[in-house]
């Protein structure tokens, strides 16, 4: 790991060292450009590590970052989309949360926002250039939005060089579900 990353403490280094440290807890198979199968360690471990380094190198920064870690993360684009929200104050979103209509899933977006009913899915190149892919993207936003949640689509412009634009409207839709919902 390098020096620099651990030393700065821009959103930069901390939206990789989350993204690397989701890509080696999860168990998703299907998580892009991996070159092994299954987790390499759990949440658990590496927090023993981290307080084992303490106060090492970089030690503030993994300790500020380990506990953001989710082992269910299919990419590090997911990893970015939480952490950007989480870094603006935005509550903490269910990674890969099933949504079901009489114990069977109808959808599982990246992350939900629970209490707002938003699921957010972020969509890569895969599902631009598959048509089977497209056509169940297609599908899975109708089932959301029968199930009473909002599905929120996004993008690699979405999130970067910068999220402020997705940030400020991922605030605005949580204002606006919890006023629909009834919880504000």
């Amino acid at each position: 790991m390098s020096r620099d990353l651990l030393r700065s403490n821009t959103s930069a280094a901390r939206s990789d060292l989350l993204s690397l440290g989701d890509a080696l807890v999860t168990v998703a198979r299907n998580y892009p450009n991996r070159v092994w199968n299954g987790n390499l360690t759990t949440r658990a471990a590496l927090a023993s590590a981290v307080a084992e380094w303490s106060p090492g190198y970089g030690s503030s920064l993994l300790r500020e970052m380990t506990p953001q870690i989710r082992e269910k993360v299919e990419s590090p684009y997911e990893s970015l989309m939480r952490f950007a929200l989480h870094d603006s104050g935005y509550p903490e979103l269910a990674v890969q949360h099933s949504l079901q209509l009489g114990g069977v899933e109808l959808a599982r977006p990246d992350c939900a926002d629970l209490k707002a009913k938003i699921a957010y899915d972020f969509e890569g190149l895969g599902h631009l250039v598959s048509p089977s892919q497209w056509r169940r993207d297609v599908k899975r936003a109708r089932l959301v939005t029968n199930l009473g949640w909002h599905g929120e689509r996004l993008t690699h412009s979405d999130l970067w060089p910068d999220p402020s634009e997705f940030i400020r409207h991922a605030h605005g839709l949580r204002e606006r579900r919890l006023h629909l919902l009834g919880e504000m």
